[in-house]
């Protein structure tokens, strides 16, 4: 019986996104394996000198582990000769196969049955083999069978062609971006909630219609690995916004992870401008090492800047920040401040981290305000400063700053 994910598998419009086609491959391989009676089904995908592990489903409790991503030397495998027509695409026991005898990995898993089909592009150029194989020989797997796999070859390969065109696509619009500099400047006002006073203001980056929406453009930047460059273009062009800022006032800046670990701020921006700008870390990567991260925003502070943590409570990782990396400056997320007069649990929320930051000497800024009650109450509470629709609109920096 087929079952209704794996279904849902075959007809998922992958060119949504490319998570949708890493789900599409893993419901294939834990289809194939289970199907089959294998111990591991993967997708590989050939480098100039490695086969790189793409998705693997293993069979649970074998005593050797293939993980994702991991590689090997494509002259050390089966996979590169079997695409080159030297070893056969079925083996009901690889063991028995001079061909592949002199591999390691033949007696070291063992390996005994086995099927591999190359997943060719239109090009004719061989992206990398659709695989499966058990621990003992299989002397009743059969050409239909490799007829299935041969099938499911083609398929992943005509869906990762065509993601692979698109995001090609996406890639040298995003390069020419970067590099022409595509992006208009704007920015919010960030204000004392007593007097609604401008204290500094966030940048913001918009696109061209044709590029897509900000959100969009950089979850695309991310998939293309092109997010540092991007935020690194934009920062070199905030001179001009810090150069016009009146005196006293404070200009955040959101940055990832990977370019705040990666980036030279120091060449960005000239001591005169660093006390005034307030670096967010945004939520849109994981932190994988808060050892790490906290060293690095241990010199960027002595280098004068401030450091934020942006959208807390949008998740649980930036509770997590708030927590570990103790920033000096704590954005709420909308999320928590939405309707805050009415319920006493936000309520209760917001005076632990008003209790928080005073603790740390931490400064907090209540995002997404949009109406007169919730200043209010976020005054009541004691947090002096806030951003939202309420209190300005994002517009060109050239209009709001002369």
């Amino acid at each position: 019986m087929i079952s209704q994910d794996f279904q849902d598998a075959l007809t998922s419009d992958f060119t949504d996104g490319p998570e949708n086609l890493i789900w599409k491959k893993r419901k294939v391989l834990k289809f194939l394996r289970e199907s089959f009676d294998m111990d591991v089904a993967f997708i590989s995908r050939f480098t100039q000198q490695d086969r790189v592990f793409e998705e693997v489903d293993s069979r649970p409790g074998l005593p050797f582990t293939i993980n994702r991503m991991d590689k090997s030397p494509l002259e050390q495998g089966y996979c590169s000769r079997i695409a080159r027509n030297q070893c056969p695409q079925l083996m009901t026991d690889a063991g028995a196969e001079a061909c592949v005898a002199d591999i390691g990995e033949t007696e070291a898993f063992p390996i005994g049955g086995h099927i591999s089909v190359p997943i060719v592009m239109s090009s004719g150029d061989t992206y990398g083999m659709l695989c499966a194989f058990s621990r003992t020989p299989r002397p009743d797997l059969k050409a239909h069978d490799l007829a299935v796999f041969t099938l499911f070859a083609e398929l992943l390969g005509r869906d990762i062609e065509t993601l692979a065109l698109q995001h090609d696509a996406d890639d040298h619009l995003l390069q020419e971006m970067v590099n022409e500099a595509g992006f208009f400047l704007h920015l919010q006002p960030i204000c004392a909630l007593l007097d609604q006073r401008i204290i500094g203001y966030e940048l913001l980056t918009r696109f061209p219609a044709h590029v897509g929406l900000t959100d969009d453009v950089f979850a695309r930047a991310r998939l293309l690995d092109q997010k540092v460059s991007l935020e690194e273009r934009i920062a070199e062009h905030t001179t001009d916004v810090l150069d016009r800022l009146p005196k006293g006032l404070l200009l955040n800046m959101n940055f990832s992870v990977s370019s705040l670990s990666d980036l030279d701020f120091a060449r960005l921006f000239p001591p005169h401008h660093r006390r005034r700008l307030v670096l967010e870390l945004t939520e849109h990567e994981r932190v994988t090492d808060y050892d790490s991260i906290g060293n690095r925003m241990a010199e960027l502070r002595a280098m004068g800047f401030r450091i934020a943590i942006d959208d807390v409570g949008a998740g649980f990782s930036s509770f997590r920040h708030v927590l570990k990396l103790r920033p000096d400056v704590i954005k709420l997320d909308r999320s928590l401040i939405s309707e805050i007069h009415k319920s006493r649990p936000l309520i209760s929320l917001l005076t632990g981290f008003q209790n928080y930051a005073r603790f740390h000497s931490s400064t907090i800024i209540a995002e997404g305000i949009e109406h007169a009650s919730e200043i209010a109450a976020l005054s009541r509470l004691g947090i002096f400063a806030g951003q939202g629709y309420l209190l300005g609109k994002p517009r060109p920096y050239r209009e709001v700053l002369g």
